[in-house]
C-alpha cells in the first residue's frame, strides 16, 4: 500500500535574483554528481530562485549541489501560492504548524540531499553564500492507483473541473489513510472524509484506504468520545461504512464494530428529545454554518440523512439498533432553513424537505453560499430538485474560479467574492489586487494556513457520476445498478464507474426532441436498469 515516488521537475522560473544560467534547472538530466564538467545554476551569496512545479507535491524537493563552498546556509520555503512562499513565518498566517513549510539547511557541496516533507507546488531557494546547482526537483508522492471509474463530455472547463477534482483527491491519500490537506495536520477527519469516500468510490472503487480511515477512527475514539471531538462527525462515520458496504456487499468491517456501531447509536439517541430537538456538546455542520442561525437545522438533516443509512445497515446485519428511533424523533422536527444552503441540501437529502420546493432556495444567487466541503450535497439535491442545469452552472462558476485563479488542484474554502480584485495564486499580487491567498480564509485556515489543495472539495466527482451519468446503485455489492441520467445543458457525456465485478461503461448522446440516448456496456455480475 506504499504510495509511489515521482520525481517532478520544475515547469517555469517564477523569478530569480543573483543567478546565471537558471533554466538549466528545467532541463531533464542525469540525476548523478559529478567533478567533470557539468551544466550548472550559480547563485551568488544573497540570490535566490523561485521555482514552479507546475502541480500539486506532496513530499520534498531532491538538491543537487556541485562545488561551492563546504556548507553553504541556504533558505528553502514551500508554498501553494507564490506570495505564500515570499511570506514570512507570522506573515498573514504563515505557519510551520503541522509540516514545515520554511527552514533552513546547510547545503553541502557535491552533495545529492533531500529536504522536506509537506504540501506544495512552488518553492524558494535563498542562498547565504555562493553556490552552483545542477539539479532542484520535487519527490511527489502518489497512492499505486488506475483509475477505473472517469468522465468526459463535450464542455472542456467541466472536463478540466473532474480532472482537477480527482488530482485533489489523490494528493490526499498518504500512508494508507486519507488526509483532508496535505500541507497541514495528517489527520483522518472522519466526518470530512464523507465526500472523499464517494470520490473514491466513483473512481477507484473500495480501496483499503477507506476501510483503514474507518477503523482507525473507532481505535483512537472509545465511546463515549466523539469522532474528531465533534458529534457529527460520529454520524458521517456511520455514513463511510454503510457506503462502503454499499458499494462493495462486504458486511465484514461492519461486523466487526457492529456492538461500537450499536453503542454509538445509542448515545446518539440520548441527545436527541422526543420532539427532534438536540442537546449535544458541541453542534457542526460546516465552517461557513458554524455558529450561525441554520447550523442546528443543517446538522439535524445530516443526521437523519445518515440515520436513515445505518438503519439500512443495521437491517442488513440482522441487528436492532437505535437508528429508527432517531429517524423518527428527527422526523418530528420542522425546520425553516433561511440562509445556508449546506443546512437546506441536508433537509432535502434527509427528506424532510421536498426537493423541488427547496430548488428556487438552493439556486438563488448561483454559486454564492456554495462550499468546497458541502458542494455535492447542494449540487445533488439542486438535481434531485429538477435543476440540473442550475446545478452544472453552479459547479462551473464555482470550481471554474478556482481554476481562473492558477489551481491545479482545489481548496480547503472558496468565495466568489474573492474573484473581485483578486490576484492569481501563481504570481504575486499586482498593485490594487488583493492575495486570494493570504488576505482570506476563516476559522481555522485563516491566510497562508488556508490548504490549497484539501480532499474534501472533490464534490463534483460524484456529482457528475451521480447525476449526470446517472449511476444509482439498487443493491449492495453493486450487483444492480440504475442509470437515471440528466446531462444537465451538456449535449454528451460519458464514464466509467467501477463496481467489485468491472467497470460500467455508458455513453449518452441528447437527443433533437431532449430526450437522452443511454449506451452502456456492464460485466455480466451486474444488472443494468434503465
Amino acid at each position: 500500500m506504499k504510495n509511489i515516488i515521482k520525481t517532478v521537475y520544475p515547469e517555469r522560473i517564477v523569478t530569480a535574483c543573483g543567478a546565471e544560467n537558471e533554466g538549466v534547472l528545467l532541463k531533464r538530466k542525469r540525476l548523478q554528481i559529478g567533478i567533470g564538467r557539468e551544466e550548472v545554476c550559480k547563485l551568488s551569496a544573497g540570490g535566490y530562485l523561485l521555482l514552479d512545479f507546475g502541480r500539486e507535491i506532496v513530499g520534498g524537493v531532491r538538491i543537487l549541489s556541485w562545488f561551492s563552498a563546504p556548507n553553504v546556509p541556504v533558505r528553502l520555503r514551500f508554498g501553494e501560492s507564490v506570495a505564500e512562499v515570499c511570506a514570512q513565518i507570522g506573515e498573514k498566517n504563515a505557519t510551520n504548524d503541522h509540516a514545515l513549510r520554511d527552514f533552513r539547511i546547510d547545503l553541502p557541496q557535491l552533495s545529492d540531499g533531500v529536504y522536506g516533507q509537506t504540501g506544495f507546488r512552488f518553492l524558494r531557494l535563498d542562498a547565504e553564500g555562493e553556490i552552483t546547482l545542477k539539479a532542484i526537483v520535487a519527490l511527489d508522492s502518489r497512492p499505486n492507483f488506475r483509475p477505473i471509474g472517469e468522465f468526459r463530455c463535450n464542455d472542456e472547463r467541466v472536463n478540466q473541473i473532474y480532472l482537477t477534482a480527482r488530482e485533489t483527491l489523490f494528493c490526499c491519500v498518504q500512508n494508507g489513510y486519507i488526509w483532508d490537506g496535505v500541507k497541514r495536520d495528517r489527520l483522518v477527519w472522519i466526518g470530512d472524509l464523507h465526500p472523499e469516500t464517494l470520490g473514491l468510490l466513483s473512481t477507484v472503487g473500495g480501496v483499503k484506504q477507506i476501510e483503514n480511515c474507518i477503523r482507525l477512527a473507532v481505535e483512537q475514539t472509545p465511546l463515549p468520545g466523539w469522532m474528531n471531538g465533534i458529534p457529527s462527525y460520529s454520524l458521517w462515520w456511520a455514513m463511510n461504512l454503510y457506503e462502503l458496504w454499499w458499494h462493495t456487499g462486504d458486511l465484514s468491517l461492519a461486523r466487526r464494530y457492529e456492538s461500537y456501531f450499536t453503542a454509538l447509536l445509542s448515545q446518539v439517541d440520548e441527545c436527541i428529545g422526543e420532539d427532534g430537538t438536540t442537546r449535544f456538546p458541541f453542534d457542526f455542520l460546516d465552517w461557513p454554518t458554524h455558529e450561525q442561525e441554520d447550523e442546528l437545522a443543517g446538522q439535524a438533516g445530516m443526521m437523519l440523512f445518515a440515520a436513515k443509512r445505518a438503519a439500512e445497515l443495521s437491517k442488513a446485519l440482522g441487528i436492532r439498533t437505535a437508528a429508527e428511533y432517531i429517524c423518527e424523533k428527527l422526523s418530528r422536527r420542522k425546520d425553516c432553513v433561511r440562509v445556508s444552503k449546506q443546512a437546506e441540501a441536508m433537509q432535502v437529502l434527509s427528506g424532510a424537505h421536498d426537493a423541488s420546493s427547496s430548488a428556487a432556495f438552493l439556486a438563488e444567487g448561483g454559486s454564492r453560499g456554495m462550499s468546497t466541503f458541502m458542494s455535492y450535497y447542494i449540487l445533488r439535491a439542486l438535481a434531485d430538485g429538477g435543476r440540473g442545469k442550475d446545478a452544472l452552472s453552479m459547479m462551473r462558476d464555482y470550481y471554474g474560479g478556482m481554476l481562473d485563479r492558477g489551481a491545479r488542484t482545489f481548496w480547503e474554502d472558496f468565495s466568489l467574492d474573492w474573484l473581485e480584485g483578486g490576484s492569481r495564486i501563481d504570481e504575486l499580487p499586482k498593485a490594487g489586487e488583493t492575495d486570494i491567498h493570504g488576505d482570506h480564509g476563516a476559522y481555522c485556515y485563516v491566510g497562508y494556513r488556508h490548504s490549497l489543495c484539501h480532499g474534501w472539495s472533490c464534490g463534483p466527482i460524484a456529482f457528475l457520476t451521480h447525476v449526470v451519468l446517472g449511476v444509482r446503485v439498487l443493491e449492495a455489492g453493486c450487483g444492480k445498478i440504475a442509470l437515471k441520467p440528466d446531462l444537465c445543458g451538456l449535449t454528451h457525456a460519458e464514464g466509467t464507474f467501477p463496481t467489485p465485478h468491472g467497470g460500467v461503461h455508458i455513453v449518452l448522446d441528447r437527443k433533437e426532441d431532449g430526450g437522452v440516448n443511454i449506451a452502456y456496456t456492464a460485466p455480466p455480475q451486474v444488472e443494468i436498469v434503465l
